[in-house]
C-alpha cells in the first residue's frame, strides 16, 4: 500500500485481515493522517499516499455542549470518530480550504 510505503511502516496481511482493516494498522501504529474537507480530498490524499478522513465542513470534527437554550455549557470537543486517531507522538495534518474573504457567499481558492 502506498501508505505503508511513505510512512516506511509495513502493513501485514494480518493487519489487513483484522475486522477495522486499513484503519486498524493506522491507530495500532500511530501512522500520519491527514483531516480534509471532503471525500474526493480524502480520496485523492489516499491515492498519494496519505492516510487521510474526511470530514463534510470545517466544524464537523467538534462538538460544544448547550443547554436547552443554547448557551454553552462546556468546552469543545472531538467527535468521537477522531478522538481515536489523537494520540501521544501522531502528526495530525489538517487540510482545509482558504476563503478569499469572511463574506458569506465568498469562494474557495
Amino acid at each position: 500500500m502506498k501508505v505503508s510505503l511513505r510512512c516506511g511502516i509495513p502493513i501485514t496481511e494480518e493487519d489487513l485481515q483484522h475486522p477495522g482493516g486499513f484503519w486498524h494498522w493506522v491507530l495500532q501504529h500511530n501512522v500520519p493522517v491527514t483531516i480534509v474537507e471532503g471525500v474526493k480530498k480524502a480520496g485523492a490524499l489516499l491515492t498519494a499516499g496519505y492516510a487521510a478522513i474526511a470530514i463534510p465542513c470545517v466544524n464537523a470534527g467538534y462538538r460544544t455542549p448547550h443547554d436547552e437554550y443554547g448557551t454553552t455549557i462546556g468546552k469543545p470537543s472531538l467527535i468521537p470518530d477522531l478522538k481515536h486517531f489523537a494520540t501521544q507522538g501522531r502528526q495530525v495534518n489538517i487540510g482545509f480550504r482558504l476563503y478569499r474573504s469572511l463574506e458569506r457567499n465568498s469562494h474557495p481558492v
